[in-house]
């Protein structure tokens, strides 16, 4: 599957949105199922993607991080049983939310060669939202003006949905963040955290964060980390 030399402008939510299940009804799928790949072998290159998750009638009531109206998605959303699916040579820039997301199910493939400016909140997120992201290489992307950089977070949520179920297990796993070039950041130019709320449970192994360029972060007020 191509998504490839797209102009996007002015959506709702995502741009371009690559899931092996409709995200919505992710809570109640478990990692069994998740282990399911459902699509694989994706490639979305060579698109100008901005203003994404604009505010409409049927996204209103939903707020970001600034407590703007607007899409819940990412510009570039990939998640749910997913195998090798690589973003590479985008320009995302202008939007109301994330950059670039991989979450909730995944493995394989890459997020590179991006310019990713103007987010309102992180340019690169990778969470594993109770389930996993295993084997993702993040390199040789530009990222500048947006809250945070590159963000490896598990969001499990404990704190606003049922507690934990034998079934979701969190996992991050052979994650390889490298060359990439990081400036004007309003917070931190790389971080990795669990969310806020979330139960400290699953694993984390095999984190490679190296030869990145970093610079003039937390600029924000408050938040004064170089």
């Amino acid at each position: 599957h191509q998504v490839f030399g797209n102009r996007i402008r002015q959506t709702g939510s995502s741009a371009v949105m690559v899931c092996g299940f409709n995200p919505g009804k992710r809570i109640g799928i478990g990692n069994a199922e998740t282990e399911v790949v459902r699509i694989q072998n994706c490639r979305i290159a060579l698109n100008d993607i901005s203003k994404t998750n604009v505010a409409n009638d049927y996204n209103a009531t939903f707020k970001n991080a600034d407590d703007l109206p607007g899409g819940n998605n990412e510009a570039v959303s990939v998640c749910c049983a997913y195998l090798n699916v690589f973003t590479e040579w985008n320009d995302i820039h202008d939007t109301l939310q994330y950059g670039v997301d991989y979450k909730s199910g995944g493995a394989g493939g890459a997020i590179r060669y991006n310019r990713i400016w103007n987010c309102t909140n992180h340019g690169i997120y990778i969470e594993t939202g109770r389930r996993f992201v295993r084997d993702l290489d993040v390199h040789d992307n530009i990222i500048w003006r947006c809250r945070n950089g590159i963000v490896l977070a598990r969001e499990a949520d404990y704190d606003t949905e049922p507690g934990p179920i034998a079934d979701f297990q969190m996992e991050f796993r052979n994650i390889r963040i490298w060359n990439n070039v990081i400036f004007l950041i309003d917070r931190d130019g790389i971080a990795a955290s669990p969310h806020h709320g979330d139960h400290y449970s699953g694993t984390i192994t095999g984190i490679r964060i190296l030869f990145n360029t970093i610079v003039d972060c937390g600029q924000e007020e408050g938040h004064h980390y170089r």
